[in-house]
């Protein structure tokens, strides 16, 4: 049975996810403007890891093709 530690401890890691996702997609939105909805979904699923990479890799992004790419290619690592 998961003692209540464990439950804190899901409680925090996904609180930081949700921050994390909340923060990539405003700067997003910043940089190559609006995200449509099915982009969201895919930013959605991924993992704290994913997220984190994605921070950096939006730095170099020209516009959505590149956001694209990125998430085409992490969902192909995530499968592996």
């Amino acid at each position: 049975m998961p003692s209540i530690r464990n439950w804190i401890d899901e409680g925090r890691e996904e609180g930081f996810r949700e921050g994390m996702q909340i923060v990539i997609k405003r700067q997003l939105a910043q940089k190559i403007g609006i995200i449509n909805p099915p982009v969201q979904k895919q930013l959605e699923q991924l993992s704290v890891f994913q997220l984190e990479n994605l921070a950096i890799a939006l730095l170099d992004f020209s516009g959505e093709q590149d956001l694209r790419t990125w998430l085409n290619e992490a969902m192909d690592n995530r499968v592996q």
